[in-house]
């Protein structure tokens, strides 16, 4: 099929997150009635969204609430992972993919329509031990981090702790957030990501699909290490480490430390679409880019655009 990646739809793209951009750093900010009236009258709107379960929270919520204020909205929100958000919306399976990482070169050049990425928020992958560990670790560098994942530390007396064995746990391959991960921590400037596009001794970790599993593993393991979104952080079962990127200046990952830029493991969060979309799902795009859109992505403990 002829490929559709015009200088014009480009254009259009360019301009349009400039609109969005400008909007939002004059406070120009899409409500409600703003809205209204302007997503085809009572026809039914179906909008499928499908992809990161970092971004689901903010996304299932939003929707909700926009349905209850549009009632000729039918809106399907599903996770599955950043890689299935991508392909779902290069695909048009989906109207709105998600991703915690950023549409990679070749899974642009994968589909016949551009895919056009809207950062609707900010978010820290935080490094979790269990809230009872008794190693004695209280804060690692982004190089520990790194040996510790591609397999040269394995106990915990290599970082300072009390002699243990380091129980590691990851994400499963097409994570947004394990790629975020790999990528952010690096040692030297090499990457946590093999030319196999993988930590190097990652069949020797335990692995679970989502936060909320990572999340619940390392609450129940002494000895575990992992990593979240800020939003999954349980300040009862978890000890969220402070990072450092000098081995001097420690940085906790919080919402603040992220709008700093002080945490040195943060990201962006995406949707995205297969083209320009119809109005419909503009129109609901707008919505999360708006007052109360934001507001749920600070609710649901992200970092929110303003």
């Amino acid at each position: 099929m002829e490929r559709r990646k015009s200088t014009i739809l480009a254009s259009i793209a360019i301009f349009a997150c400039f609109i969005v951009t400008w909007g939002i750093q004059g406070a120009i900010l899409v409500d409600l009635t703003s809205i209204e009236g302007n997503t085809g009258g009572n026809e039914i709107i179906y909008i499928d969204v499908s992809g990161s379960t970092t971004c689901f929270p903010v996304i299932e919520e939003a929707a909700n609430i926009y349905m209850d204020n549009h009632s000729n909205y039918d809106i399907r929100v599903s996770s599955g992972g950043s890689s299935t958000g991508v392909k779902n919306a290069g695909l048009g399976i989906s109207e709105i993919g998600m991703a915690s990482r950023a549409v990679k070169s070749t899974e642009n050049e994968t589909y016949d329509y551009e895919l056009i990425q809207y950062i609707f928020a900010s978010d820290g992958i935080a490094i979790i031990f269990d809230f009872d560990s008794v190693h004695g670790v209280l804060n690692l560098t982004v190089e520990q981090v790194f040996l510790i994942y591609n397999g040269t530390y394995t106990d915990w007396a290599d970082v300072g702790g009390t002699p243990g064995t380091i129980d590691v746990v990851t994400r499963a391959e097409g994570s947004g957030t394990r790629t975020s991960f790999e990528e952010l921590i690096q040692y030297n400037g090499e990457e946590l990501i093999d030319n196999l596009g993988y930590i190097g001794y990652v069949g020797s970790y335990t692995t679970y699909p989502d936060n909320p599993a990572v999340a619940s593993y390392v609450a129940t393991h002494p000895g575990s290490i992992g990593y979240v979104g800020l939003a999954f952080i349980n300040p009862l079962e978890h000890i969220a480490v402070p990072i450092s990127e000098n081995g001097v200046d420690y940085y906790n990952p919080t919402i603040s430390n992220v709008k700093s830029g002080n945490y040195p493991v943060s990201r962006n969060l995406y949707l995205i679409t297969r083209g320009l979309p119809n109005a419909g799902t503009q129109a609901f795009i707008d919505f999360i880019y708006g007052p109360i859109g934001q507001n749920i992505v600070e609710a649901e403990g992200f970092v929110s655009l303003y």
